[in-house]
């Protein structure tokens, strides 16, 4: 949520938000114990479902003009507030810049 946060208010132009889209039944859970495999792929909604909310908040145009905001599935939601700390956004980035710029 710090990156969004922080590249939103680097590229205005451009809508950045982020979304958890909720446990899915995907391969994420291939290390766990069979049973508990099949018991999840029972009840969890499928990649396909999960998918909705992504697909929707990059598509919709209801949404357009709307940057830097979190989502919980397909509902906006309040970030935690250590999520919305532009201070450590900005630090985070710096660090992230660093750790990742080629050369000397």
């Amino acid at each position: 949520m710090l990156f969004t946060r922080e590249l939103a208010r680097r590229e205005p132009s451009v809508s950045i938000n982020a979304l958890h889209p909720g446990a899915i039944a995907t391969g994420i859970w291939r290390a766990a114990p069979r049973l508990v495999q099949k018991i999840l792929a029972a009840v969890l909604p499928s990649a396909e479902v999960g998918a909705r909310p992504v697909v929707r908040l990059a598509s919709d145009p209801g949404l357009d003009g709307m940057t830097g905001r979190y989502f919980n599935k397909s509902r906006e939601a309040e970030p935690s507030r250590a999520a919305r700390d532009d201070a450590a956004a900005a630090r985070l980035w710096e660090i992230a810049e660093k750790a990742t710029r080629s050369g000397p």
